[in-house]
């Protein structure tokens, strides 16, 4: 069989936005960088980059994440989403996090919930003419098959959107309990909530079959990496190699292959990749990679700390983060491509904080297939 020519497929839609964000000095989290942030509520995956020898720090990054719990719920009816003592218990107090397990919004029904109390499903076209719905604001897919409904859980009309179902999800679920100060703003302080508030809840109460599983991490560290050094400061000398610094998309293309675990040294001579420009050698590199739920609040806590670390320790020339989306997660504004909507996408971003007082942005939305 002849390879096919890969090279001549075409490029998948997308779209890419580059360019620099905020001096981290004046503001940890930027207001701008928060916004983007805070748009990819649900992230599934996580890599966090420091080209240095940083064992205790990755270490303490993923203890973090062992102290998280998610909740796998077999078979949610949509009507115990709609139920008023739920909204009031999870949706209102705290922060609800779900989003169905591997369903495909091509063909299956999804649906999710972020912490501003939206529910969005995207249904097929025989769930949705079963359903006994007064929205009047639901969108359909160009060939009619799909239709996308969105619910806000916290208005007082909620439970009387839909009547009548028995549809039903498998979904992951992450409830985030209201703080100390949250409780106290709520004359509560007296009343005590974890987060398995709400599986004694769903299992103990309603009956449902719960399921609790850890958040899934791993730290490696590769040694004598050739690390790109990007140069940000327009007065900053050429090096005396006759060495170009590498460009921000350049330090992109080496952290996406990081991201995704590729072999940097060569092995083959179809398969080798080169630090071009100016570099430098480093001990080793500390990866940290994670899938699970994560919330803005995580990715903003490990940017807060990514940021101390660089201004900390002198030597490091940037670290970066990637948080990769789910990809059956229905966008909450329509477009003019039905990616997002009905079709699966890809949705992701990266951070760069650099040396030079610069946190850097890349943010990528397209087609997964």
């Amino acid at each position: 069989m002849l390879c096919p020519e890969s090279w001549n497929f075409p490029i998948p839609s997308y779209r890419i936005e580059n360019g620099k964000k905020a001096k981290w000095t004046k503001s940890k989290i930027d207001p701008k960088v928060r916004k983007d942030v805070d748009a990819q509520q649900l992230n599934r995956s996580l890599c966090i980059v420091i080209p240095a020898n940083e064992p205790q720090f990755v270490s303490e990054l993923a203890h973090f994440l062992s102290n998280k719990t998610l909740l796998l719920v077999r078979q949610l009816p949509l009507h115990e989403i709609l139920e008023k003592e739920f909204i009031e218990a999870f949706v209102k107090r705290g922060k609800l996090y779900a989003v169905t397990k591997k369903a495909k919004l091509e063909t299956d029904n999804c649906a999710a919930i972020t912490a501003d109390g939206e529910l969005m499903m995207s249904l097929n076209k025989e769930t949705y003419e079963c359903l006994e719905t007064k929205l009047s604001s639901n969108l359909r897919s160009r060939t009619g098959e799909k239709y996308l409904i969105k619910i806000d859980l916290k208005s007082s009309t909620a439970i009387n959107c839909i009547k009548n179902t028995t549809l039903a999800f498998d979904m992951i679920l992450r409830w985030v309990p209201p703080s100390i100060e949250e409780l106290k703003l709520a004359n509560n302080s007296d009343l005590r909530v974890s987060c398995t508030s709400i599986e004694k809840y769903l299992s103990g109460f309603r009956g449902l079959t719960v399921e609790r599983f850890p958040m899934n991490y791993k730290t490696i560290t590769r040694n004598d990496e050739a690390i790109p050094l990007l140069n940000l400061s327009r007065n900053e000398p050429a090096p005396a190699n006759g060495q170009n610094y590498c460009t921000y998309d350049e330090l992109l293309e080496y952290i996406g292959l990081l991201v995704l675990d590729c072999e940097l040294e060569p092995v083959e001579y179809l398969s080798n990749y080169m630090v071009d420009g100016c570099h430098r050698k480093t001990e080793t590199t500390s990866i940290l990679y994670a899938q699970g739920l994560f919330t803005p609040d995580d990715i903003a806590c490990f940017i807060d700390q990514l940021i101390e670390l660089v201004n900390e320790c002198g030597g490091i020339p940037w670290v970066a983060l990637h948080a990769q989306g789910f990809s059956n997660v229905p966008l909450r504004e329509a477009a003019a491509s039905e990616s997002g909507l009905y079709w699966n996408h890809d949705s992701s971003y990266t951070a760069v904080i650099t040396d030079q007082e610069q946190m850097l942005w890349s943010n990528v939305q397209g087609r997964s297939s």
